[in-house]
């Protein structure tokens, strides 16, 4: 029983720094779109380095739908890991030692350095799903909240006609939303492990 634990820690291990290193990459990514939309001179498109691609912007919404696509399997991994290792009951040591491993030592990489516990104090619901508070202090607050606005500066389209402007302004909320709630299911989710 011990041995199959030790598997299943190390995949919980694996999958968050699969997660980490997606977030990694995701947020250059979301950098040198931003700043290629609002500092390049040919507004019309983003030009995808080192390949002969070119994305409109109007467009670049599919691009980032795949995102929020491949942040729900990175989460999906992360979320099944955590629940088979829930399933074995495993102890209040165990749980606290995953969760010290990944929040402040080797396993966890930058997104998850330094990760507070996600609270549901005061036992708030909206629309019948628990409302999880993030701490000021917390570092994965602060990445979560920057990499939403990048998220959405990356779609939103300000130089549009007023439909263009619209769908964009609706797209980049939606999207934003959808991976608010990935990042808030493996957060709580992980947030299970802590003491």
């Amino acid at each position: 029983m011990e041995g199959k634990s030790e598997i299943i820690i190390n995949g919980i291990y694996s999958a968050v720094g699969n997660l980490n290193t997606f977030m990694l990459v995701s947020g250059g990514l979301l950098l040198l779109i931003v700043g290629t939309k609002f500092f390049s001179p040919d507004k019309k498109a983003f030009k995808v380095p080192k390949l002969d691609v070119e994305i409109p912007w109007k467009k670049i919404w599919i691009i980032l739908a795949a995102y929020t696509i491949a942040h729900f399997y990175f989460a999906l991994i992360l979320n099944q890991r955590i629940d088979k290792l829930q399933a074995k009951s495993p102890s209040d040591i165990q749980k606290a030692t995953v969760w010290e491993e990944v929040t402040n030592g080797s396993e966890g990489g930058f997104i998850f350095a330094g990760m507070q516990k996600r609270l549901n104090t005061h036992k708030k619901t909206f629309l019948g799903i628990d409302i999880y508070t993030m701490q000021k202090t917390d570092t994965t607050t602060w990445i979560s909240l920057g990499m939403s606005i990048l998220l959405f500066l990356s779609i939103f389209q300000l130089s549009a006609s007023k439909k263009e402007l619209a769908f964009s302004a609706y797209s980049a909320l939606m999207i934003c939303i959808i991976n608010w709630v990935i990042g808030g299911w493996w957060a709580i989710n992980i947030s299970n492990l802590a003491p």
